[in-house]
């Protein structure tokens, strides 16, 4: 090796330890220890920069009436996943019900993904596609939609905000839906 190869690896190996301090937030570099993440999810360190955050009250949003699920004991995707279907066909149900002359037949499908994790909860994408029938004057139409809802649930909150289809996080819209006992460790 010569010497100017000798003195390169040199400046870079100290640069790259002067970079380090003990005090940086290493949370990008891997998942919480235990925390189970499979290759279409990731880890991110929190708050998710476009998600809004209940504040210290946790006020829920109004919603059409209906039955909703309450927030998970446990959140681990499985729950979440749980909790974003049976909220989602909930919600599309008490839309559906509240408009004039049409009628919920029931659901022929429905998705739930898992999309990201963080230290302190779960962000999913439900879609569920409704079947509905509506009466327009002496006729009745069949007909089928397509609800889409995003979701971030914690042991302490949960908030959807309406999606598109697409892949894209909301950046806004999103409002308070479930309340846990405190939220000022998970904003």
């Amino acid at each position: 090796m010569n010497r100017r190869s000798a003195l390169t690896m040199l400046i870079s190996v100290t640069a790259g330890c002067a970079g380090l301090s003990s005090s940086e937030d290493n949370t990008n570099s891997t998942p919480n220890e235990g925390t189970d993440t499979k290759e279409n999810t990731e880890t991110t360190p929190e708050p998710f920069p476009e998600i809004k955050k209940p504040d210290e009250n946790c006020e829920t949003y109004e919603l059409p009436t209906a039955n909703y699920p309450s927030l998970p004991e446990s959140v681990n995707e499985q729950s979440v996943k749980e909790f974003a279907l049976e909220f989602e066909k909930a919600y599309s149900s008490a839309n559906m019900d509240s408009q004039e002359d049409m009628n919920l037949n029931g659901f022929d499908g429905s998705a739930v993904e898992i999309r990201k994790r963080s230290e302190n909860g779960i962000l999913a994408r439900a879609t569920v596609h409704i079947d509905y029938t509506e009466q327009n004057g002496q006729s009745t139409v069949a007909g089928s939609d397509t609800s889409h809802g995003w979701y971030y649930v914690t042991p302490k909150f949960a908030v959807r905000a309406r999606g598109d289809g697409t892949n894209d996080i909301p950046t806004r819209g999103w409002v308070t839906i479930s309340c846990g006992e405190s939220t000022e460790e998970s904003t």
